[in-house]
């Protein structure tokens, strides 16, 4: 195991040639074979762990450019200012003020939500409301969960410039034009047609383009 100042030194070089590492790299670089002594040697120096791939990865807390929301990947590992993917969540869900479907954050954190969106609900860390044949995760603050269900149903029912819903699509965010619903060529994903079409479903991402199936 190397000494404190030589850890240092050691761990520096290793992130400044590669942003990310796992447990394994980490034991070669410190010359130990012991988790907690490369724990207590990362503690000294600030890192945070990937909320993606059950946490095996770890950076530096000085290297991640955070987006708006928080979070960086590098090479499809994925990493929260908030720490953990359950901590993460709970931060997106309570900071969207139209609340967030499953599909919306996994989306997002190109992650798996389900079970931890749950465990979050079962400790009243965070809201759930039925909405248009799906769920709608809200923020435990009860003023804040009437504002968000308020605006999502105000959307699901059309106002001007939201969209409109369509039999058998679900979009009500699209952008001006006519969604085809089941009656063109492609659907929206979320009722199982290919992810085509110019136009914009809450179910995809910015700029009318459905997003790709997440990762992991």
């Amino acid at each position: 195991m190397l000494t404190p100042p030589n850890s240092i030194e050691a761990l520096t070089g290793l992130f400044r040639s590669r942003p990310v590492a796992d447990l394994t790299m980490l034991c070669a670089t410190l010359e130990t074979e012991s988790r907690m002594s490369v724990f207590r040697r990362l503690s000294a120096v600030g890192f945070l762990s990937s909320y993606s791939h059950a946490g095996q990865y770890y950076t530096l807390r000085e290297i991640p450019l955070f987006d708006r929301d928080g979070l960086w990947g590098y090479q499809g590992v994925y990493f929260s200012r908030y720490g953990s993917l359950k901590s993460t969540l709970a931060h997106l869900v309570d900071g969207a003020d139209a609340g967030s479907t499953q599909h919306e954050l996994q989306v997002r954190l190109r992650v798996r939500v389900h079970n931890t969106l749950l465990t979050l609900v079962q400790e009243k860390r965070i809201g759930r409301e039925p909405l248009a044949g799906q769920y709608l995760y809200v923020s435990a603050d009860a003023g804040r969960r009437r504002f968000a269900t308020g605006r999502a149903a105000e959307a699901t029912r059309g106002r001007p410039g939201s969209g409109s819903r369509r039999a058998g699509c679900g979009c009500t965010r699209r952008a001006p034009g006519s969604c085809p619903g089941r009656r063109g060529a492609a659907r929206c994903r979320v009722r199982g047609g290919p992810a085509q079409g110019p136009w914009h479903c809450r179910h995809g991402g910015p700029g009318g383009r459905h997003l790709p199936p997440p990762r992991g």
